[in-house]
């Protein structure tokens, strides 16, 4: 079983400002929705992208935002915390993820990003 509570902040950030309930979305109108939003942000650029049909490998380019979807969210969110700092087992004990090594496949890291990770955390280390 994976726990996941909400920061307060967040959670209450739309009822308190816009004075809304929030109500369950299922997983496909989220999909749709997340897409709808970012296609709105104006993040459109067209993307290629490899994926596997039958045996035969396929690229596909289709607009930045129809590739978008909660498994998108969900990857980035694990991948920010991990840059912000957060602890890898603190990380995986929310994913669902058994092993670091799975773990460090998910996340889309670039060396560039882990490097200034390194910098910001030496950054606020006292004595250096």
């Amino acid at each position: 079983t994976v726990v996941f509570l909400l920061r307060k902040d967040e959670k209450n950030f739309l009822i308190d400002k816009y004075h809304i309930q929030l109500s369950q979305v299922s997983n496909p109108n989220f999909n749709f929705y997340i897409k709808e939003v970012v296609k709105l942000a104006g993040i459109d650029e067209m993307v290629k992208i490899p994926h596997k049909r039958g045996n035969k490998i396929i690229e596909e380019t289709r607009p930045k935002y129809a590739w978008i979807m909660s498994h998108t969210c969900r990857r980035s969110f694990y991948t920010n915390e991990f840059l912000d700092g957060t602890l890898t087992n603190l990380i995986m004990a929310i994913s669902g993820h058994k092993t670091e090594k799975a773990f460090r496949r998910y996340i889309k890291a670039d060396q560039v990003q882990k490097a200034h990770m390194i910098k910001k955390l030496w950054d606020n280390r006292p004595g250096l």
